[in-house]
């Protein structure tokens, strides 16, 4: 016996077996490290930006080994309508340096934009990721965003019994990491993600996912964000329409989720926090005070205006990636807009910014950037997508979420992963653990 297995292993040498096997091992654990580094960044994402810079790095070097350079071209084929017209908001930025003269402002701008076009390059050429394992980095997400909301309100349960100030339970002082638009907007993907996989359950009740659905909309009142909540009623909306209705006859799923919304009314009802930072909108953009005019909503209305018209200035490619905070700068100035030019504002709406900065060409990117997938996924029965793309899209409403890396990676990553998630029965993929 033992002889045999030794004349075994000099055949499987001479074959050159053995080698092969050692020259693909690297590659499996370079898939194995990939994998695990983008479970890690979506759990990251919402909990802390400082260590994403790193995760993205080792996800860089471990993918470029994950497969041979062939296989990497052979899977970007297979997406290449999705990988050109990602990288394309880009290179539009790259673009616009060329005529910029504050080159600084233009270096820096790129370097937190870098995001767009290397995730393409990292996600949409592997062939570890398919649905289901994209769908197993989707529940990553939703738990690094449940860990963020439960840290967040021991932290203000914590503070509260040191100040006894109710404030730490609202907007800035209830979130640890992100501003309240950015973790609202996290948590309202989130909010999409479970109600897929609700559905996706059919009849089979979940608490699980109900706890969490009720955890994260009363976390959304709590964090106030005006554009995080109507965003919110709007998916919830779409929900009740478009999915409850024609499946009526799911009952446990449904009474799961009347429970929840009926719990969610009661908390809005009350929360007076949130109910006067809508009153309050609507008074500053109604009245006439130049006082009112520096607030939350009333300054971004003249931060609109000021926009629209530089945009009428440049309308075709704008002043320049690197220009463009000088811009607003200079118009703040002309106006007197104290606020806004203490605190060195940006359009706090990326449609707007966009535009000053790279005119309609930049402008029309950026919507293909997020109509062409939406329009996807309706066709292709990918709704979570569909989900991503109003998420993101709403929330560029009020803020210029492509300015900070909190924004740029949320969307880089999950824009190419969930192409990943498009049926594709066909699709093969190395084996790693699921």
């Amino acid at each position: 016996m033992a002889s045999s297995n030794f004349i075994t292993a000099l055949r499987t040498l001479q074959t050159g077996e053995f080698y092969a096997d050692l020259r693909q091992r690297p590659r499996y654990y370079a898939r194995l490290c990939s994998y695990y580094l983008v479970h890690l960044l979506a759990f990251l994402i919402p909990l802390n930006r400082r260590w994403v810079p790193l995760c993205i790095a080792l996800l860089l070097i471990t993918s470029a080994f994950e497969s041979s350079p062939v296989q990497k071209w052979r899977n970007l084929m297979k997406r290449k309508q999705y990988f050109f017209l990602f990288i394309s908001l880009y290179l539009v930025h790259v673009a616009g340096m060329f005529y910029s003269t504050n080159w600084d402002y233009g270096l820096f701008d790129l370097e937190v934009k870098f995001s767009i076009f290397i995730f393409p390059i990292i996600l949409l050429t592997t062939g570890f990721l398919n649905r289901f394992r994209t769908e197993k980095v989707l529940s990553t997400f939703v738990m690094g965003c449940l860990v963020g909301v439960l840290v967040s309100f021991f932290r203000a349960v914590y503070y509260y019994y040191r100040t006894g100030e109710l404030q730490h339970f609202y907007y800035h002082e209830f979130t640890f990491e992100h501003h309240p638009s950015y973790f609202s907007m996290y948590i309202n993907l989130s909010l999409c993600i479970l109600i897929k996989f609700i559905f996706d359950q059919k009849n089979r009740f979940r608490l699980r996912y109900f706890i969490m659905m009720t955890i994260f909309i009363l976390a959304n009142f709590q964090l106030a964000s005006r554009n995080g909540i109507l965003c919110m009623i709007a998916i919830l909306t779409f929900t009740f329409f478009y999915l409850i209705l024609p499946r009526i006859k799911w009952k446990k799923s449904l009474l799961g989720l009347i429970i929840t919304l009926g719990i969610s009314t009661l908390v809005l009802y009350n929360s007076n926090y949130s109910i006067n930072r809508f009153a309050s909108a609507a008074e500053e953009l109604t009245s006439n005070n130049p006082v009112l005019k520096q607030n939350s909503a009333g300054i971004r209305a003249e931060i609109w205006k000021l926009g629209y018209s530089r945009f009428q200035q440049d309308p075709i490619a704008g002043v320049g990636t690197g220009d463009v905070g000088d811009e607003f700068i200079k118009k703040y100035r002309e106006v007197g807009l104290t606020k806004a030019l203490i605190k060195n504002l940006n359009a706090h709406n990326q449609y707007m910014q966009t535009s000053v900065a790279l005119g309609v060409i930049g402008l029309l990117i950026l919507l293909l950037n997020l109509a062409y997938p939406f329009i996807q996924s309706f066709r292709k029965n990918h709704l979570i997508y569909g989900f991503f793309i109003f998420v993101f899209g709403f929330s560029l409403l009020t803020e210029s979420m492509l300015e900070t890396q909190a924004g740029v990676v949320f969307f880089a990553m999950f824009q190419s992963l969930l192409v990943l998630a498009f049926p594709n029965p066909s699709q093969n993929t190395p084996g790693i653990p699921s």
